[in-house]
């Protein structure tokens, strides 16, 4: 609801609103630093919810706006129609993001420290970051803007 409030308030475009809430997951992320939490609050705790509360929600909203986009600017009969944009949400999804993600994740904390998984879920929400600003490039030009420029 505060994010809609903010959207509407600014005015922000769908590009907007989904370069500001991926962003917005990344810093997240820097708040599971160990010992950050401890250092300002004293409990490592705070901070990691903290960083669940903007992580999350800031994935989610974006999802959401990408999905429209992505129905928006589907071409039926092709590779590119909404059918195979669903596939491979699920594909990925339910094997990477269900199956897979949880003992990754938990190896990757009993072996090598949260300090680690810190830098790899800043990776990939920075890797996210460098999707979602070349995705609402292209968004812009498929609806008559300016063409893409390179990052």
């Amino acid at each position: 609801e505060l994010f809609l409030i903010a959207r509407r308030s600014l005015d922000w475009s769908d590009e907007t609103s989904a370069r500001f809430c991926t962003m917005m997951g990344a810093v997240g992320t820097l708040l599971l630093w160990p010992g950050l939490g401890s250092w300002l609050l004293g409990s490592d705790i705070v901070t990691i919810l903290l960083a669940e509360l903007l992580i999350f929600p800031s994935i989610r909203t974006t999802k959401s706006i990408m999905d429209a986009a992505s129905v928006e600017f589907a071409m039926p009969g092709t590779s590119f129609s909404q059918e195979h944009c669903l596939v491979a949400q699920r594909m990925f999804s339910f094997t990477l993001g269900r199956f897979a993600t949880p003992p990754l994740t938990r190896w990757l904390i009993h072996d090598y420290g949260r300090l680690s998984y810190m830098h790899a879920q800043l990776c990939l929400n920075l890797m996210g970051c460098v999707t979602i600003i070349k995705t609402t490039q292209a968004f812009r030009y498929l609806r008559g803007g300016s063409a893409p420029t390179r990052i």
